[in-house]
Formats: structure tokens, sequence, C-alpha cells
């Protein structure tokens, strides 16, 4: 390891710079200037409380477990401060002093570049870290605070360190300039920030047996689970988190490597690779959750209002059309869209699904819905329950009548169907986008904000409406979320009702099925449009001649 680390000039150089000058001493003079006089205030204001007579000598303990929150807080908060800092101006830095295009050039692996800034700055990070271990040690002196309480915290930390500095390396490596960097990287964080403190809020809630059993404090619950919770009886509390984030920052490190490469496609195969093993390791510890949750409930001295499995696979619904325009988007070349559906065939290909072509993103995105549903078949296969693998979504009927409860019943067939032929139309449209932008970063925008309409208008709109009231327009955009349809499958009725225009006419999953089957029809026939009308374009000698329309 050391003989691996000295060996990589770009670390070596980092640290030089970094811990050779006075700024980072100042920094940690700061930064433990902070904490202790955080702590001051803790125990001066738990010391006059001795002194007034209203706490005596069995508050001991807890002001040694004040005292340790308030340690571990403020450190975390510190890390999420300055890590982004210190790594978002890694490459434009380079870029913007004209040295990357040398740096490119030496012999130097560029992995090894990514990761001598990565490394150097979770160097920094864990050094003041560790330094706060004395301060830290005040909380043991009074005690209530168990060391394994310190160890578990501590390696959350640093993973949640590696993870933010290679966010910040991300952006570095993508936008033009420092600045950009750093606003899309606190931007990002913000983001992460507020998803983790809702989880955490969920997790908190169901811990405490406070909430109401509905599909998203449930969904929350089990993410809480993965991310917070103690995984077996001898676990380390937050054990899922670390590898979460592990793999996250082999996802962001595989990503500011590829923008340095000549030939960037040659690592879409890890990059996708790394991506269904992030998303694998989320939403298997759900299902498996969520399973023990319904079969054990009976069980159990507090009953906890739970829905079927079924529900759990609205987590992969999320996920993936999250995704989906990540591998779905890409610059559009006229000369490959030429023939459309021969394009499209040439993704299918073992060859087109190790590269980053944007042909093969829509091969890969199927391939992980199918992983995603087959992870959550897994334990029924598992356990021995294969019957329920396409009943553990049979629900109550919403009103009486045979027929309405043959159709609203929940299956496993139904929520596979509506996941992938969501993804597969949500992945069509992208492409259509990419046609039409022929730049990835606006085709990429247009997506997100596509989906955040059909995503954020609904909810809104149903907020404020009344449940007696007409369906508006706005609110059947959830027709195009398959959560919706997947948790209509699960437990009919939860989410939005009679608010859907046809939602006593066809279950919700058929709706969406055709709906989304109509874009990936459409946006085909708009790409073949599209380049029809454009003419193929083919450079001779430095300029660009375009053939008639159409021929």
């Amino acid at each position: 390891m050391g003989r691996w680390v000295l060996d990589n000039p770009v670390l070596v150089k980092e640290m030089r710079v970094r811990m050779r000058g006075s700024r980072a001493y100042w920094i940690l003079l700061g930064y433990l200037m902070y904490l202790g006089g955080m702590l001051l205030l803790q125990y001066g204001g738990f010391l006059s409380r001795v002194q007034a007579g209203t706490v005596g000598a069995s508050g001991v303990s807890q002001i040694g477990q004040t005292i340790y929150q308030t340690v571990l807080w403020t450190q975390g908060f510190l890390v999420l401060l300055i890590t982004p800092a210190i790594t978002s101006g890694a490459l434009t830095l380079e870029r913007e002093q004209q040295t990357l295009d040398l740096l490119v050039l030496t012999r130097i692996p560029r992995w090894s570049i990514v990761m001598g800034k990565l490394l150097a700055a979770v160097a920094f990070v864990a050094l003041l870290l560790f330094a706060a271990l004395p301060l830290l040690s005040v909380a043991f002196l009074l005690g209530g605070v168990d060391p394994g309480m310190a160890v578990s915290a501590y390696l959350l930390l640093l993973p949640a360190a590696a993870l933010v500095g290679a966010i910040g390396v991300a952006w570095s490596a993508v936008s033009r300039s420092t600045m950009q960097a750093v606003l899309y990287t606190y931007a990002t964080l913000c983001a992460g920030i507020v998803c983790a403190f809702v989880v955490f809020g969920g997790f908190q809630e169901a811990q405490a047996g406070l909430h109401r059993g509905t599909p998203g404090e449930n969904l929350l619950a089990a993410m809480g689970h993965v991310w917070f919770g103690r995984w077996g009886a001898g676990g380390v509390e937050g054990a899922g988190s670390v590898v979460l984030c592990l793999l996250g920052t082999g996802v962001l490190v595989t990503v500011a490597r590829a923008r340095l490469e000549t030939y960037p496609e040659r690592l879409g195969g890890a990059l996708r690779l790394l991506t269904a093993l992030w998303i694998g390791w989320q939403v298997l510890p759900v299902y498996l959750w969520w399973q023990d949750m319904w079969y054990q409930r009976a069980g159990r001295a507090v009953q906890v209002a739970i829905q079927p499995p079924l529900a759990s696979l609205v987590l992969p619904a999320v996920l993936l059309m999250l995704v989906v325009p990540v591998f779905a988007t890409g610059a559009g070349v006229p000369e490959e869209m030429w023939h459309p559906g021969r394009w499209l065939r040439r993704g299918f290909s073992w060859r087109g699904l190790r590269q980053g072509v944007l042909s093969s993103g829509l091969p890969y995105l199927l391939l992980l819905t199918g992983l995603c549903l087959l992870l959550y078949a897994l334990p029924f296969l598992l356990t021995g329950r294969s019957g329920d693998l396409n009943r553990s979504g049979v629900a109550a009927a919403v009103s009486s009548g045979a027929a309405v409860s043959a159709v609203k019943r929940g299956d496993f067939v139904g929520a596979a169907t509506v996941l992938l032929v969501s993804v597969a139309g949500f992945g069509l449209f992208c492409h259509f986008l990419s046609a039409l932008c022929r730049n990835r970063w606006m085709a990429l925008q247009l997506a997100l904000l596509f989906l955040l309409l059909i995503w954020g208008v609904p909810a809104l709109v149903h907020a404020s409406t009344a449940p007696q009231e007409v369906p508006d327009v706005e609110v059947n955009l959830a027709y195009f979320n398959p959560a919706v349809a997947v948790c209509d499958l699960a437990d009919p009725g939860t989410l939005y009702g009679r608010h859907l225009r046809w939602g006593d006419r066809w279950p919700i999953w058929q709706v969406t099925s055709a709906l989304w089957g109509a874009v990936g029809v459409l946006s085909v026939a708009g790409m073949w449009a599209l380049v029809r009308r454009r003419g193929l374009e083919v450079p001779v000698d430095g300029a660009v001649f375009r053939s008639a329309p159409g021929g």
C-alpha cells in the first residue's frame, strides 16, 4: 500500500502543496477552536444547571452523550463544508492554469490523476476528524458513551467524506470553470442532505412507532433501515450506508476518469456495472425488510401498518426513472440515426453494451430493470414462497363488486410490465430529445424538467384538491409515474384514489403502460423524421456537406 501511494506523483505533489503551507494549519486551528468552543458551551451550560441544583450527579452521563453528539454533528457539518471546497477545483484549476493537457500527456494513468486528487483531499479531511479525538475523549470521561458508537460514527464519516470529495472531483472534471464546479457541487450536496434528513426522519418515526403506515412512510422506513440501521445482532449502525458511499464514490471517480480519457466509451462497462451494483445494494435490503415486515407482522408485539411486498417496487420505479436520462441522452449524430431501427438494434449487441455509446443506453436500462425485478423475486424463491410471488400484492377492492376486485388486484406481472414499458418509453423519449437538441446537456436538462413536471405537478394539485372534486388534467399527469401504478397494484386508492380520470375504468398500470408505449413509438417516429428532414451530414476536407432531406 505504501509503495502504491508513493508511486502516485499526483498524490505526493498534492499532499506536499497542501501540508507545507500555513493554510492547512490555520484551517486545523480554526476547526479545533470551533469544536472546543462548542464543547465549552455545552459543559458551561451543564455546570450552571448543576450549581442551580436542577441537575444532580445522575446527569453526568447525559452531558457526556450531549457532548458526544455535539462534537460528531459539528464534525459532520464541517466535513460537508470543507471537503467540497477542496475537491471542486481539483481539475478545473489545472484547466484554467493550462496544465491539464500537459498532465494528461504524461505517462501517468488517468485513474492515478483522479485518485491522487481525491485521496489527497480525503487524507486532509481524515486528519481533521482524528485531530478531534482528544475533544471526543471528554465524553468518554463523563460516561454514557460506548466506544463502539464512536467507531461506527467514524466509519460512517470517512466514507461520507470520500463520497462528498468524489462529487467535487466529478463536477470538477465536467465543468468548464471552478465557479461552476463549486456551485454544482454544493447544489448536489444540498439535495443529498435534504434526502438524507427526510429518510432519517422517516426512519426515526418508524422506530418510535409514530408513522401512519402510508406507502411513502414505509418506504422511508425501509430506506432508513438500509442507511442508518444496525444489520444483524452484532452489526454496526450505518453499515449499509458505508457500502452505498463506497459504491457511489466508485461511480463518480469513473465519471471523472472518463472525462479525461481520449476514448471515454471504454469505461462505459465499468460505469454501468458500478451503477447496477449501487442500485442493487439499495433495492435488495428494502425488499428483504418489506417482506420480513409483511410475513412476520402477526408475531410482532407492536402491529405496524404495512402494504404487501409488491409496494417495495416503488423504490426501483423511482431510481430507474432518475437514471434513464443519464444513460439515454447523448450527442445525437445524424449519421448514426439515419436508420433508427438499425441504430437501436446495434446497441443490443454485447460490444455495444460494454461501451458507452448512445444506442446501448436503452438495452442497459432494460437489463437494469430486469435486475431489479430478479432481486425482488429472489427472496421468494430462496424462502420457498414462490407461489406468493404473483399473489403478494393482492389487496382489498376499492368498491363492491367482483369485477372491480378482479381488475384492482396486485400482481407481479403487471408491475414488471409497467416498469419495463415505462423505462423503454422514457428512454426512447430521451433519444428523441438528443436527436432534437444535438447536445447532451440540453437534452438531459429537458428530460429532468419533464420528469419534474410529471412528478411534481400532480402531487401539488392533489394536495390542494378536495377528494369530491372533479379530477383535473394536471392530476392525470400521474399516469406517467410508474411508482403510482405500482403503488396502486399493491394497495389501490392509497395515493390519488378517484382523482385520476380513468381510475375506475381501467387499472392504472395498464393506462401507464399504454401511455409510455405510445410515447416510445412517437419518439422513434420523431427521430426518423428529424434525421430525414435535416439530411445526412458528411465532413469532407474540413467542410460539412449535407445531402438533400430524405435522400
